[in-house]
């Protein structure tokens, strides 16, 4: 399957040499898995400290073949697991830095860490290289041992691994949602035993190991990269590391990038854009350019080359001093309304390295009314149940395709509304900077926003905290500095219950599971929003103004109007009041009478509790007799029902036994049908 080489040469200098201190480079041995929740979650963190310290830290990631389905561990299962027993892994996601210098989870160790260990020094220095062969199908590699401190350790062994730096899919291959993944282990070489090298060491001795792979399951040549390491196995300690870029015989690039470059375009009916195609061979070479789709009815696409223009295939000869800028043309139906379709434009050479490509992919879109954006587009959502409750035509688009936007190009003449319902948080391409920034542009193109996203402000200042979604969070969304006080967790953990603004929404059960988000879980860092000028709270908590989980805002000069709701729809359990919500939100945008419109399941029987607070009893009165059958609902502070009444047709008043009842808020609702209608707080006293 494979033809190996290793060769090893050792030999002492022969004339005295001074040799300086070896810089040690850290390793990191990563365990994760694409169908393991919490490695979505610790993944991101992990990524950054590796691009932001790469001369520090020399990163290897293992995709294991537990908890799920994961394809990157089904090409190579043996060396992963040989990994795993190793370090004695029995979770993901998991870390070991060094090999005995820390093994458990990623949260756990951060920059601070590395610089400790990056200051001890290395008895080694590495050099690697690594190339293609010319036949593009094999990798060799040579690794230089030099010692600069003299050394004894038992069972020595050195390290020469394969990785691919990125992987990128267009759907996530596990259930966890991830769809890139960095520093992959392809092959340890010469087998996951490594080679063994002398255990005793003084300065200036070296030796060269070389090797080499036939290649397999790669999913892109430029990717493609190397480590290797020194490490003993009688304690496990990595004394160095180096990482090595592969080199190709030739390279390509499409827009600056060596694998896929995606764009998003409004196709109104044609649009034209460009893709500036580019190679690295100093002699004339042919390159096959092809171009693909799915296209709805009618659409077509061509591409111009030169000036000659093309439908399917084109051979063009190219060199390193010409790049070739191609025009790309999308051709839509006019008058088409909520389509949109994929086209590729793929160069290759003609003749070597048949596998390696570059691709520009184009998003075309046609006039949308509504475009509903979310991380996954999932289109069976609640949101979208809402919108066809409604009768809502709409578009579903990847947060990667509202991204590949240029934003002067996002209005409401081509999108009318975008809806964007976050999951927990707002993360991955939602949160990159051109997102963020097609965001601003269509708000002050004057266009109609809904974004939704429980854990927005926690992004901003605690997980993501890019400059861009803080400018954002404060000055298109006007709200101050997220804090752990200012969390919806903390609020419902004071007693607070979430209401609606009176003549501004109705409010069902919130939470699909009541009780389940608290204080204690990161899942519900909900924030506590502030209506600044230009604002109108329409979801606050106990009718304090100061204190909201929902608001709308609008620009009466440039027609902009936002509404934006610190908690995810999909969590709304109530289909009444998830379609009265979706209803008053398009009333909103579209100028309708919002007092006029109050659904008819509204808080129109207003309550008063006397005593409150309470000691063994309470009395409810209502503002005017009930028109229906309804029952009085009391529920703790996480959300559990502890008293409950039959209330008939008529009934003004209510007594509530509240002597079994500890000390503490508890929310009073009462409810008709499965609606609710009046929602207070009652407080017990002991």
């Amino acid at each position: 399957m494979k033809k190996l080489l290793t060769l090893i040469s050792l030999g002492v200098l022969a004339v005295s040499t001074s040799f300086a201190q070896s810089q040690r480079m850290v390793l990191l041995e990563h365990f994760t898995q694409a169908s393991c929740g919490p490695c979505a979650t610790y993944n991101p963190r992990i990524k950054d400290l590796i691009n932001a310290n790469e001369d520090k830290i020399v990163a290897i990631k293992y995709q294991t073949s537990w908890p799920g389905v994961d394809p990157m561990n089904q090409q190579n299962p043996t060396q992963v697991a040989a990994r795993v027993s190793y370090y004695g892994v029995t979770g993901v996601p998991n870390s070991v830095l060094d090999g005995n210098y820390y093994n458990g989870h990623p949260q756990n160790w951060d920059l601070n860490k590395v610089n400790t260990r990056r200051a001890v020094e290395s008895p080694f220095d590495l050099t690697l290289s690594t190339k293609l062969n010319d036949a593009g199908d094999s990798i060799l590699g040579t690794l230089h041992i030099v010692c600069t401190k003299d050394v004894t350790s038992a069972n020595l062994k050195a390290q020469i691994v394969i990785v691919e730096r990125k992987i990128e899919f267009t759907k996530a291959p596990g259930s966890n949602g991830e769809k890139e993944f960095e520093h992959v282990m392809k092959r340890m070489l010469p087998s996951e035993n490594g080679t063994d090298i002398i255990g005793s060491w003084t300065v200036g001795m070296d030796t060269t190991i070389n090797v080499s792979w036939k290649l397999e399951n790669i999913y892109s040549l430029p990717q493609l990269g190397a480590v290797a390491f020194i490490q003993t196995n009688v304690t496990k300690e990595v004394m160095q590391a180096v990482y090595n870029k592969t080199k190709l015989p030739f390279e390509i690039q499409v827009n600056g990038t060596g694998s896929v470059a995606s764009s998003s375009i409004s196709a109104i009916p044609a649009q034209t854009t460009t893709a500036t195609f580019t190679t690295t061979d100093t002699v004339a070479t042919d390159y096959d350019f092809a171009i693909a789709g799915t296209l709805p009815t009618g659409w077509n696409a061509s591409f111009t080359i030169d000036g000659v223009t093309y439908t399917d295939k084109a051979t063009i000869s190219m060199i390193n001093t010409t790049p070739k800028n191609v025009l790309i043309t999308i051709n839509a139906v006019a008058g088409d309304i909520n389509k949109k379709g994929k086209v590729t434009l793929s160069m290759n050479n003609h003749t070597r390295l048949q596998g390696y490509k570059v691709t520009s992919l184009f998003t075309a879109f046609s006039p949308v009314t509504t475009m509903y954006v979310a991380t996954d587009a999932t289109s069976n959502s609640k949101m979208t149940a809402a919108l066809k409750g409604l009768g809502k035509e709409y578009l579903v688009a990847t947060g990667e395709e509202f991204d590949g936007f240029n934003g002067n190009t996002i209005t409401p003449t081509t999108i009318k509304y975008v809806w964007i319902n976050s999951g927990a948080a707002l993360s991955g391409t939602m949160i990159s900077d051109n997102f963020i920034g097609n965001v601003e542009k269509y708000i002050d193109n004057g266009g109609k926003l809904l974004l939704t996203s429980p854990m927005a402000g926690y992004d901003a200042y605690y997980s993501s905290k890019t400059e861009t979604f803080q400018n954002f969070w404060t000055d298109y969304l006007k709200q101050e500095s997220f804090t752990f006080s200012n969390a919806a967790s903390e609020l419902e953990k004071q007693g607070k219950t979430l209401n609606p603004v009176q003549n501004e929404l109705v409010m069902g059960k919130y939470w699909e599971e009541p009780g389940t988000q608290n204080a204690s879980s990161t899942a519900y860092y909900g924030t506590n929003l502030t209506a600044g000028e230009g604002q109108t709270m329409i979801l606050n908590y106990d009718d304090d103004a100061d204190q909201g989980a929902a608001l709308r805002m609008q620009n009466d000069v440039t027609g902009t109007k936002v509404v934006f709701g610190s908690f995810r729809f999909d969590q709304i359990k109530e289909t009444a009041f998830r379609n009265n919500l979706m209803k008053r939100i398009y009333m909103f945008f579209d100028g309708e009478d919002l007092a006029a419109g109050v659904s008819t399941i509204a808080n129109n029987n207003n309550i008063t509790i006397t005593p409150n607070p309470a000691v063994d009893n309470a009395k409810i009165t209502f503002a005017t007799a009930l028109t229906a059958a309804s029952e009085v609902n009391v529920y703790n502070t996480i959300g559990q029902l502890v008293y409950t009444n039959n209330l008939s047709t008529g009934t003004k008043s209510v007594n509530v036994n509240t002597s079994n009842l500890s000390e503490g808020f508890y929310t009073v609702k009462i409810q008709s049908n499965g609606n609710v209608v009046s929602t207070s707080k009652l407080n017990i006293v002991k």
